[in-house]
């Protein structure tokens, strides 16, 4: 059983072995990214801005590839964007407040 589906013998290819090389090295960026930015901010915050990363990805990916979205699909992204941006108004106002 192998959990993800790596087709060995294409890792001669130097293209293909070169891009997994590059997958590989950007995910740990991202990941080490991820935790610069949590000793930042606040964990609330940074839960926030990672949930918004997913409809960024549906968008840009639509654009990409030119998948259709779906109106379902559309309302949860349209809502995951006006969650994060209600939340960066509330906590604008809080920090005004607390001054």
């Amino acid at each position: 059983f192998y959990p993800v589906a790596l087709p060995l013998h294409r890792l001669s290819d130097v293209s293909y072995a070169s891009t997994l090389l590059l997958n590989g090295v950007s995910f740990y960026a991202y990941l080490q990214l991820s935790w610069v930015v949590l000793s930042r901010i606040a964990a609330v915050s940074h839960s926030v801005c990672n949930s918004l990363r997913r409809p960024v990805m549906c968008v840009f990916g639509s654009l990409q590839f030119g998948n259709p979205i779906s109106p379902l699909n559309s309302a949860g992204i349209a809502m995951a964007t006006l969650g994060t941006l209600f939340y960066s108004q509330v906590r604008l106002a809080d920090g005004k407040s607390a001054e």
